[in-house]
């Protein structure tokens, strides 16, 4: 791949010979073209063959035209950039139009993600808050499942199977493309009032993820193990006074350094709908789970409130399961309903 930028900012004609990119004006220079990343032709009074547009189509150098106003207006495509287009276009021709629409959401709403984080970076916030808040409302082509269970023997079973170690389940199953999901992947929260950062599950799967990402580094690990040897070599020989025999293991967790600096998940909000955001967010960013259940979530939250977790939860690609055991007749933003009566009869709304 390429490292120079070339801009051309004054008249001359541009061509491709022996390999080289030639730029002819009252003196001639020559680039050899495996050195060019992209080509920015900022004079309207520019002269370029079409060997040469070819050859840097092929080259997969980025060529950028720009007005006379040297603002970048254009820019050189090629169709075939890899050896297999044929069969990606005809993939791509051959999709359905829900995947096309989903496809095509999915770039808007990243193009949008990407400008509000530049606006963020030079310190607009408040455009750039906008222009989130624009992200959150685009329609993602996703859908909230919400199982309306009103037998209970039912409702308690998929409960139960959305707990079990075990898939397939006797009741739900669920699937991520032709991947069944286990229960690493499903997490469920049942106490909306009691929802904390700090519960058994997630703090297991921070650790291990804090783990992965912190200590990969075997010199930075070996440092570590150095740093608590010597505070626990120092410990013991302030202790050699008492009659106390004393076990030490000799590997370090995760876990322990946290607990020895006082180091824990903290959510400064009582409000039950921040705190799903909040929990939905790190689990997104953290790749802690794919699917989040919320079991009686209806009965702590009104509409606006919920509407607001789906979208979080939808902008942050997270599966979100509403388990409810009564039925209501209004359906909310993104909702997909599966109503089982009690006669045992079922509904998809």
């Amino acid at each position: 791949m390429g490292w120079r930028g070339v801009i051309v900012d004054s008249p001359c004609k541009i061509s491709v010979g022996g390999n080289y990119l030639i730029l002819r004006s009252d003196e001639v220079k020559k680039i050899y073209l495996s050195e060019v990343y992209y080509l920015m032709i900022a004079c309207p009074a520019v002269n370029i063959t079409g060997v040469a547009l070819c050859e840097l189509n092929r080259q997969k150098i980025k060529v950028v035209f720009c007005d006379e106003k040297r603002n970048p207006y254009g820019e050189l495509i090629g169709y075939y950039g890899c050896f297999n287009c044929s069969k990606k276009l005809k993939t791509q021709i051959a999709w359905d139009s829900n995947v096309t629409s989903a496809v095509n959401t999915m770039i808007i709403a990243q193009k949008i993600t990407n400008q509000a984080l530049l606006l963020r970076k030079c310190g607009f916030d408040e455009r750039a808050e906008m222009l989130e808040d624009y992200v959150a409302e685009i329609d993602l082509a996703c859908n909230v499942a919400v199982l309306e269970l009103m037998r209970p023997e039912i409702f308690n079973n998929v409960l139960l199977d959305l707990t079990a170690p075990v898939f397939p389940a006797r009741e739900v199953a669920i699937e991520d493309g032709e991947k069944l999901l286990g229960t690493n992947d499903i997490l469920c929260i049942s106490d909306m009032l009691d929802l904390s950062l700090s519960g058994k599950t997630l703090l297991g799967r921070l650790y291990k993820h804090i783990d992965n990402v912190v200590f990969s580094d075997q010199e930075e690990r070996m440092n570590l193990d150095n740093s608590i040897s010597r505070l626990r070599q120092y410990f013991l020989g302030a202790l050699r006074c008492l009659d106390v025999d004393l076990d030490t293991s000799p590997k370090i967790e995760v876990k322990d350094v946290c607990a020895m600096f006082g180091l824990t998940p903290f959510c400064a909000t009582d409000d039950i709908a921040c705190k799903l955001e909040q929990f939905t967010t790190l689990c997104a960013e953290l790749k802690l789970c794919k699917v989040l259940v919320l079991i009686q979530a209806k009965a702590y939250m009104d509409d606006l409130s919920l509407e607001s977790v789906y979208r979080n939860a939808l902008r942050h690609r997270i599966g979100l399961i509403m388990a409810e055991s009564a039925h209501r007749q209004e359906k909310l933003y993104a909702e997909k309903k599966l109503v089982v009566y009690k006669d045992f009869s079922d509904q998809i709304l």
